[in-house]
């Protein structure tokens, strides 16, 4: 998300069904759009936000796409959009998502609402995280008459108390898709760990 632009790419094999996605996101989302998996993944970079993804396509499925997606140095919300039933096969495929045809605008602007939330409950974790750490290191080396004493720690434990109250508002609103959050720690803990080149 740049400059508070969700980019969302659409992937669906209808012309109908991209059109009006994007239709439905304007003005407040960038849309790129894909008629195929190849297509897809050859607009895919870092600039994705969000993958709104058909699970029957041409040439390769959705499911297979997902697969890919997964498998690349990015990492979007992807969510599956699909009139299929949903079945338990779904456990071993990384979508963050799957939303049922037919649609309605409803859905797909819930489907941006849900990754906002999501970013700023990660967002407000981070700073929290950040926050705490600077508040127990300057604990652990001075003392209690020092702390009481100090301006600047009262500021940073104002500010963390602050933190800690944004990261409960954002995690309320996030709290309608749990698994969608998880998945989204898990995927920040895996991208900040990974080895750099």
């Amino acid at each position: 998300m740049v400059d508070d632009v969700t980019d969302v790419l659409v992937v669906d094999d209808s012309e109908g069904y991209r059109d009006l996605y994007s239709l439905w996101l304007a003005p407040d989302c960038a849309v790129r759009t894909a008629a195929d998996g190849s297509a897809a993944l050859a607009e895919l970079d870092d600039g994705v936000d969000i993958v709104l993804l058909d699970r029957e396509l041409p040439e390769q499925t959705g499911l297979e796409v997902a697969r890919s997606i997964e498998a690349s140095a990015h990492t979007p919300f992807v969510v599956m959009v699909s009139s299929v039933h949903p079945d338990f096969d779904l456990v071993e495929h990384p979508v963050d998502k799957y939303v049922r045809k037919p649609v309605e605008r409803a859905d797909i602007r819930g489907v941006v609402e849900t990754y906002g939330a999501q970013q700023a409950y990660l967002t407000a974790l981070d700073d929290l995280f950040g926050l705490t750490a600077r508040k127990a290191t300057i604990e652990a080396h001075k003392s209690e008459a020092e702390l009481a004493d100090s301006e600047a720690y009262a500021r940073l434990e104002e500010r963390v108390t602050e933190k800690r109250r944004e990261a409960h508002e954002a995690m309320a609103d996030a709290r309608s898709d749990w698994e969608t959050t998880f998945r989204a720690c898990t995927k920040d803990l895996e991208a900040s760990t990974a080895p750099s080149d």
